[in-house]
Order: C-alpha cells, then structure tokens, then sequence
C-alpha cells in the first residue's frame, strides 16, 4: 500500500528535481511514496491512494501507447491528477489552437496533418511569416523543434518532408521576444498562482531548454501577465478541486508590440517541470497539495 503513486519513465526512475525535492516535505506529512514508471503498466498503480503522473518525459517515442495508458487511468477508482480527460487533451498541441478558437493571444500556429503532402515553402508564404518554428505536434523538449526561414533550403525541405510524412506537425511564427527578453513561465498549483521563472536560450539558439544551453531565473511577473495565464487555465478542461487543476504551468512572451499582453505558446497540464529549484518556498505548497489529495 502507498498514500501516492509519482509517475515517471525510464530515463527518470529516480523521479525529476521537482519531486526528490518534494519526497522529503511529503515524508514529514506522513506521506508514503511509490515511484512507478507508466510503462509498469496499470497494475503498478494497485493498491495507491492517489496517482499523479509528473515526468513521462519519453511519451512522444511512444505517443499511442501513452494515450492508451492514459485512456487505462479511467478505470481506476482512485484520485487521479491532473485527470486523465485532461491529460489526454493536453497530449497533443493541437489544444493551442482551441485556445486561440476561444478568444486567447496565441502564436500563430498552423497545424499539419501527417502525410498531407503540404510544402513548407508554401505555408510560409501563404501565413506571410519569413521565420517559424516547426514542432512535432507530440512532442516535448525541443525534440524535432526547428527554426526555418524563408527561402526554404534543400536541406531544410528534405527534413519537413521526411517529418511531415509520419508525424502531425505544429507550424508556429518566430518568437523573436524568446531570443530578446525570455520566454516566461508560470506556475499554479491548486489553481492559485504560486511562481514564475523567465527562460533564455544559449546563445545562437532559440530553444530555452537546458540541454541546448538554455537558462532560466525566477522572476516576479506583471499582475496582467498572472491574470491572463490564469484565464487561459480556466478554460482548460478539468473538474474543480480546490482549484481547476492540481499542478499547471503556462508559458509565453511578452509581445514586442504590446508589452503589458501575453501572448500563449504552450499550456503544460500533463508534464511540467514546476520549477522548485528556482522557487524553493513553493516546495512546501506542493507538498500540501499532494498531502490533502490522498487525504
């Protein structure tokens, strides 16, 4: 028996900062841990309390299996956050664009069925961008995520035809504000804002992730900016309980045009890194989150 399931994958089996971070503050809360990694299956989950899935960082190397596990998290009947209907929405990029449908500043996207034959060449010229950011719409990391421009070179146009064959893509315009300012990050936990970091990218990249040099520090951010990452959450799917979701992060830029907006990138409600270790005051308040859901 355990109070709480963490789930994770194999590169991560000994769990992610966040939550080495966490275990302690949940052990002094009389919180017994177990560590599962969703390719165990869901008889790994027996005998639990609660199931929160936090690093399935290997998902997009096996996108059906991980939808099929999640569709599996239904038959459970224990607590299981952030719920899977959520979880299963925030799979795909595709969600962005629902956003967007819904009256929230998102950046320009376009999505691209796998093996629609669609040039790149001719997507740039048709959404007037000289520069965008193609991502697989599965996908996290930065993994296949390339900076192209206009005109499309040989090289580029071999790699889009061999992605776009066998993955949905998501084609976004050119953040120039993640190069000039950072792309910021913010966290809720309940559906209470809880911190903010801004992210940097290595110099030459663009990519604000660490393993290509990124940075990131935490920083205090305007009150419209919090007011309007927590509209963008409140029309995410997920039942109320305190808040709309147990743990989720959203990250955007500010645009250059209109400094005071925020203009959405992504909403992470499936596997965010919550950024303890730039805000080591918000270890507790995740610990007493966990503490009251298998209480």
């Amino acid at each position: 028996m355990a109070d709480l399931a963490l789930v994770t994958c194999d590169d991560f089996a000994d769990l992610d900062v966040d939550e080495r971070l966490v275990l302690p503050a949940l052990a002094a809360r009389g919180v017994d841990v177990r560590v599962v990694r969703w390719t165990d299956g869901l008889d790994a989950l027996g005998g639990v309390g609660a199931v929160v899935p936090r690093s399935c960082w290997d998902y997009h190397e096996r996108p059906d299996a991980f939808a099929a596990w999640i569709d599996g998290l239904r038959t459970l009947d224990v607590p299981v956050w952030n719920p899977p209907h959520v979880l299963r929405w925030n799979l795909d990029k595709r969600h962005l664009l629902e956003l967007e449908e819904a009256g929230h500043r998102v950046l320009s996207g376009r999505r691209v069925p796998a093996g629609s034959g669609a040039s790149l060449a001719d997507l740039l010229a048709d959404a007037g961008w000289e520069e965008a950011v193609v991502k697989p719409a599965v996908s996290l990391g930065g993994w296949e995520t390339r900076r192209v421009a206009a005109p499309v070179d040989a090289e580029t146009s071999a790699w889009w035809s061999a992605l776009s064959a066998t993955h949905d893509l998501l084609v976004q315009r050119f953040a120039h504000e993640v190069v000039e300012e950072g792309e910021w990050s913010l966290v809720f936990l309940a559906g209470a804002f809880s911190h903010a970091v801004l992210k940097t990218p290595g110099a030459g990249e663009f990519r604000v992730h660490e393993e290509f040099g990124g940075g990131k520090r935490r920083v205090d951010p305007p009150l419209a900016l919090v007011e309007t990452a927590a509209a963008i959450l409140d029309d995410c799917p997920g039942p109320h309980l305190p808040g709309p979701h147990l743990y989720g992060r959203v990250d955007g830029v500010r645009p250059a045009d209109a400094p005071d907006d925020f203009e959405l990138m992504e909403v992470e409600l499936l596997d965010p890194s919550l950024y303890l270790e730039q805000a080591p005051d918000a270890v507790e308040r995740w610990a007493d989150r966990l503490a009251k859901l298998v209480r």
